[in-house]
């Protein structure tokens, strides 16, 4: 889970640091983020979110996506 607005760095420089790093492997990561905005969703996906998540947020959505991404059935 990737909160998008980070107080010292934004969360996509987080992401793209993360994308570069040795640790990288098959670490999945979900944006979440407030302030959606069109396009926000696209973009944070072609950057290398496996997810997105807008705030409110409906707990429901996050179940889901976590365990799509650790390989279980919704």
């Amino acid at each position: 889970m990737l909160e998008i607005q980070l107080p010292d760095m934004e969360g996509i420089e987080v992401l793209n640091e993360l994308r570069r790093s040795e640790i990288d492997i098959k670490i999945p990561v979900i944006a979440m983020t407030a302030n959606a905005m069109k396009g926000d969703r696209e973009h944070l996906l072609e950057a290398g979110c496996n997810g997105y998540i807008e705030k409110a947020i409906d707990t429901r959505a996050v179940i889901s996506q976590i365990k799509t991404f650790l390989g279980e059935a919704s």
